[in-house]
């Protein structure tokens, strides 16, 4: 058998699977069956069904007026001027997180060699943290190693957008 490299997780061939060898069968039988039942049953699957969707749908919409007229009588509460007092630390504080954002994209810069034994790195697949972290930083983060001591590192370059509207 051919071992054929793929991306992502490694299937273990342990032999013969009567699951998928016989998975279509087993896929035209159920719906068959389904259909059959479907003709012969005598109750009244769609009263129940409907009658599902509709208290789901009466239970979201109470939910949210709720939750508008609870938001609506606290800023009815609050002052005018406490309201933009709160808008302006809430900026202010947007402001402090993306200069420290773009301070941690600049500290992550691609070096060109290992930072511990000066050898030679090549690119290698990010794992799911590292895309996880490029949607908070705005960032394309690619992961290296190194081919003599293989000492992992990340590196994270702003997006061309960044690029455009914040000179460092």
């Amino acid at each position: 058998m051919n071992d054929i490299k793929r991306k992502g997780k490694r299937r273990r061939n342990n032999g013969w699977s009567f699951f998928e060898e016989f998975r279509f069968e087993m896929t035209v039988f159920g719906l068959f069956s389904l259909g059959v039942f479907l003709l012969l049953e005598k109750m009244e699957i769609k009263h129940t069904i409907w009658s599902g969707v509709k208290i789901g749908a009466r239970f979201i919409a109470d939910s949210l007026t709720g939750l508008l007229t609870g938001t609506v009588n606290i800023i009815k509460s609050v002052e005018t001027s406490d309201l933009i007092g709160i808008l302006l630390i809430l900026f202010a504080g947007g402001m402090v997180m993306d200069r420290v954002r773009l301070r941690m994209i600049d500290r992550m810069s691609r070096p060109d060699v290992c930072p511990k034994c000066n050898g030679q790195l090549h690119r290698i697949h990010r794992k799911l943290k590292h895309r996880l972290l490029e949607v908070p930083l705005g960032a394309q983060i690619k992961h290296y190693t190194c081919k003599k001591c293989s000492n992992t590192v990340i590196t994270a370059t702003r997006k061309e957008r960044d690029r455009r509207h914040h000179h460092a």
